[in-house]
């Protein structure tokens, strides 16, 4: 019985993961547009709920992939921080999104995201 509530909790807990990230990178989006900061918890977050997705979800063989990607991301974006062409939290919250996305869609997303911030 109590195995069987908590598998149901689990299971809760991992179809909301995804609308949780989704809220956060809002927010990101919000407080980078506002007040050009993005703080750091809302990154760790991201990181951490990933983390919980990946302990609990069963197809794990794939998810090297997805902390593979967001490394190259932080590392390639790494010098456009050190010019000052790019600001700290864009890296940090771009390499968290990447973690999400992972490489079937991380191409297309740092295109359109460079065109949509090349606009601004």
């Amino acid at each position: 019985m109590f195995s069987d509530m908590l598998s149901s909790l689990i299971s809760g807990l991992l179809i909301a993961l995804p609308f949780i990230a989704c809220f956060l990178l809002i927010v990101a989006a919000f407080t980078d547009l506002t007040i050009r900061l993005i703080p750091n918890w809302i990154s760790v977050c991201l990181f951490l709920l990933f983390s919980l997705l990946v302990i609990y979800d069963e197809q794990k063989s794939e998810v090297w992939q997805n902390y593979m990607w967001a490394a190259g991301v932080f590392i390639g974006l790494l010098p456009l921080f050190a010019i000052k062409k790019i600001g700290g939290g864009d890296v940090k919250l771009l390499t968290m999104t990447m973690l999400w996305i992972g490489p079937v869609s991380g191409i297309e997303f740092l295109v359109l995201t460079t065109l949509i911030g090349g606009m601004m």
